[in-house]
């Protein structure tokens, strides 16, 4: 924790007292008889928390304050006056006070203060470090994905990041809607408030309207307070919509009154609220499909329908798979503590020629299983799941058909053992693989003796 404390005051007496209740605490203080001094202190010390009188010369402390604010806006400041008043207590606040105290301290109020104000500064801090991680973790240069499917979408993306417009999401699940969504919000000028997101096909239809537009105490049973909704909570953020084809078509117009007016009514209230949070929504559904079916508003869609982005399956992108699968194969090896394995060469072919139906999260999901229960340096074809290794492409070393003779006998062995490695000698999906019975798989391993080596 930062325990550098400034005390900006021109009364050298109470600077004394306070600097030496502090240090013994174990505070590392300096001092400052005016707000120039103070903030040009300020930029070498680096403070975490500042006390500052509210009357000095040169500067007083709310233009002070309101300076400091202009370059340092985490730092905690706490105003002191021996004049307090109402007012002067509401214009601290304004101008970015954390705290209002009357002089002269008492010595238990001053440390409980500097306590409060040190760990205020210390969440702050670690808030800012944590969202410039996100941040960076979802910069556009840094998202996977180099086919020009994907970098059309991002090239979208980035140009309306910084807008207010809405941005409507679409793709099959598994896609990566929500990363996008987030991409849009912590590489845009909001990235310092907050994402608030939402299922719309997760929460029951009965309990969605108060969940997004909260209630008044009263307005249904069970309202026993009052209650901000999710609209409230994403004030001067974003608030993102997933699967907002789910969302009830008698909610819909309140929807479309956010979007137009930018305004709502929370549950039972008749008081209009005003929100200036950016909608973001996303779904898997055909929306225009929905609309010529009545079961989604025209005029909603359209919008929704401001800057639409589309994300292409995986299947439509193959040159992603491989770095998408390694990128979260080193993420499971971390969170493993595992080193990263080599890829088998017939892996990569298999992947590439899988559909990957749950896209970028099964491609997430498969990772993570083999991480968790791999422990070789290099992941072959036993170590994948069944529904990939269907896929696998057999090694092509079928010979030249001779002009005199061919040993089809020969070579229908090789098969049927290539399928019995691949299944991991398990007869009954070999035979199944094979388009043939159980029975004859068998009669065919006993005539051939093809049975499993000490080696496999």
């Amino acid at each position: 924790m930062n325990k550098n404390l400034l005390i900006v005051d021109d009364d050298s007496s109470l600077v004394r007292v306070m600097q030496h209740h502090l240090t013994t605490a174990g505070y590392i203080v300096k001092t400052a008889q005016n707000g120039i001094e103070g903030i040009e202190l300020h930029k070498i010390f680096k403070a975490a928390v500042i006390f500052t009188d509210i009357k000095m010369p040169e500067m007083g402390g709310l233009d002070f304050v309101k300076e400091i604010r202009e370059f340092d806006p985490y730092v905690s400041i706490v105003v002191m006056t021996g004049y307090p008043t109402i007012d002067n207590a509401v214009s601290a606040m304004k101008a970015g006070a954390l705290d209002f105290i009357e002089k002269p301290v008492e010595k238990d109020h001053l440390l409980a203060i500097a306590d409060k104000a040190c760990s205020f500064n210390e969440l702050q801090t670690e808030n800012t470090r944590l969202r410039n991680l996100v941040s960076e973790h979802l910069d556009f240069g840094n998202m996977i994905g180099h086919s020009p499917a994907i970098q059309a979408v991002y090239k979208v993306a980035r140009s309306v990041a910084d807008s207010n417009v809405t941005v409507l999401i679409t793709g099959e699940t598994g896609t990566g809607k929500e990363m996008l969504a987030k991409a849009l919000h912590y590489q845009g000028r909001r990235r310092n408030k907050k994402f608030v997101a939402i299922n719309c096909a997760a929460v029951p239809s009965h309990l969605l309207e108060s969940e997004l537009f909260g209630h008044v105490k009263g307005a249904f049973t069970g309202a026993i307070v009052d209650r901000s909704g999710l609209i409230s909570d994403a004030e001067g953020g974003t608030l993102f919509l997933d699967e907002i084809g789910d969302l009830p078509i008698d909610l819909q117009p309140k929807l479309l009154r956010v979007l137009q007016e930018r305004e709502f009514h929370p549950v039972g209230s008749n008081q209009s609220i005003k929100t200036d949070a950016r909608i973001v929504v996303a779904t898997h559904r055909d929306l225009k499909k929905m609309v010529e079916e009545q079961t989604f508003r025209q005029d909603l869609y359209y919008r929704l329908n401001v800057v639409p982005i589309e994300i292409p399956p995986v299947r439509e992108r193959k040159d992603d798979i491989i770095p998408l699968f390694l990128h979260f194969l080193k993420e499971a090896a971390v969170e493993e503590h595992k080193a990263i394995p080599g890829l088998d060469k017939r892996v990569i072919d298999c992947f590439e020629k899988y559909a990957w139906p749950g896209n970028v999260r099964e491609i997430q999901n498969i990772a993570q299983r083999i991480m968790a229960i791999h422990s070789g340096t290099m992941i072959t074809l036993e170590d994948l799941p069944d529904s990939l290794v269907q896929t696998a492409p057999e090694n092509n070393e079928f010979p030249e058909l001779p002009e005199d003779c061919f040993d089809l006998e020969a070579w229908t062995d090789k098969i049927i053992l290539k399928a019995l490695q691949m299944h991991k000698w398990n007869q009954s999906k070999t035979a199944a693989y094979l388009n043939i019975s159980r029975n004859t798989l068998i009669y065919r391993m006993n005539k051939n003796n093809l049975f499993m080596t000490t080696q496999e």
